[in-house]
């Protein structure tokens, strides 16, 4: 088993490379940077007689060298990685192949640089791993720095019903193989105006809703290995409370404080 990072020449952001060293570390796992870069003239149609391609590829070499470079250095010192280069037409194949060939539990990724820092935004090749891979893929916001030694939680934010029960399972072996607790969590979202907010609180809809969550909850999130008894349900005392609330949404809550057991 072991941990994969995907990068590429132009990734200026080291924040995958962090936390894949996080999660190497918390899963005693050895961590894989995986550099590739898309081969634009592999195909014969691509291919040109003038030397353009071989200028092209010297000056790829020495993107890679550095790329490799800066993703050593944003390591921490306590973490160790193998680093393989790897060039194809298609990097999510690529990536797709090396997960496999290394019996990789998660990818790790960035966000694109298009993604303000904090934020992450797909770009071509993460839209097309989050909709193809067949293993967890974590995105990683930019900006992202490790400020702990290890991971300590998994949140699984779903709104209960049958239609996401297949996701619980998943979410139960990812929690078994980092060998941490997972906290399942619902969000109301918030109306946008005013007199929505009035009608959603007043109307009963907020306790009928709460309702609905406990319920779903309670059966399924034994699925994913969380402990509902940590779940209370508020009891705002005013309407000035309950918009308080709703404006920090977090509104239904359970965590469980001890390592999940394998699915049998």
């Amino acid at each position: 088993m072991s941990v994969l990072v995907g990068f590429g020449i132009d990734t200026k952001s080291r924040a995958a490379v962090r936390f894949g060293a996080d999660l190497a570390r918390t899963t005693g796992e050895p961590l894989i940077l995986c550099l590739v870069v898309q081969d634009r003239f592999s195909s014969s149609q691509m291919s040109d007689s003038s030397g353009v391609s071989d200028d092209w590829k010297k000056e790829i070499r020495n993107m890679s060298s550095q790329a490799i470079a800066d993703a050593k250095e944003a390591l921490p010192e306590d973490v160790d990685a193998e680093v393989v280069t790897r060039s194809g037409r298609s990097v999510t194949r690529v990536l797709h192949t090396e997960a496999t060939d290394h019996n990789a539990q998660a990818l790790i990724t960035g966000s694109s640089v298009r993604g303000q820092l904090g934020r992450i935004v797909l770009g071509s090749t993460t839209d097309r791993l989050v909709h193809s891979s067949p293993l967890p893929i974590a995105l990683v916001p930019r900006g992202y720095n490790s400020y702990r030694t290890e991971a300590r939680r998994l949140v699984f934010a779903v709104d209960p019903s049958r239609r996401t029960q297949r996701y619980y399972d998943s979410v139960s072996r990812l929690a078994h193989w980092l060998g941490i607790g997972v906290e399942v969590v619902t969000f109301a979202v918030r109306p946008s105006r005013p007199t929505g907010l009035g009608a959603f609180t007043d109307h009963g809809m907020y306790s009928y809703w709460w309702d609905q969550v406990a319920s779903g909850h309670a059966h399924h999130a034994p699925l994913a290995g969380a402990d509902d008894s940590a779940a209370q349900p508020p009891a705002p005392a005013s309407l000035s409370q309950r918009l308080l609330e709703l404006t920090h949404p977090r509104c239904k809550r359970l965590s469980m404080q001890r390592p999940v057991t394998a699915p049998g």
